[in-house]
């Protein structure tokens, strides 16, 4: 996206192009499962022991563990090449481009509102 567009977005227009839906909480406990058997292949900066757990699901003795280092340095990387961290909001698991956020922070001198 250009600086001058980028410039002249309002905050909810940045927070449509900064944030992408992924699962639902209402997978429960099954939340991280369910993100890692449909972004598998995507997903970097967990370990192969997190993902294993990931893989194995609430009976895992570290599937807990797992969820939160998926969601502490977990990141997607999207069809284009763009690298998205992946976060834990209400609602369920997001993914979140921070650099987009602070591009835009340090362009209007606005900060942005979660």
């Amino acid at each position: 996206m250009d600086t001058k567009t980028l410039k002249t977005m309002a905050q909810e227009n940045i927070a449509q192009e900064a944030f992408m839906y992924l699962v639902s909480d209402a997978n429960g406990i099954y939340m991280g499962q369910c993100f890692i058997e449909r972004f598998d292949l995507a997903v970097s900066g967990i370990s192969d022991l997190d993902r294993a757990s990931l893989h194995m699901g609430p009976d895992s003795e570290y599937y807990d563990e797992a969820q939160d280092a998926l969601c502490d340095s977990g990141i997607l990387t999207d069809t284009t090449g763009k690298k998205w961290n992946i976060c834990y909001q209400d609602g369920g698991i997001f993914a979140v481009d921070y650099d987009l956020i602070n591009e835009w922070e340090e362009l209007t001198g606005e900060e942005f509102s979660w």
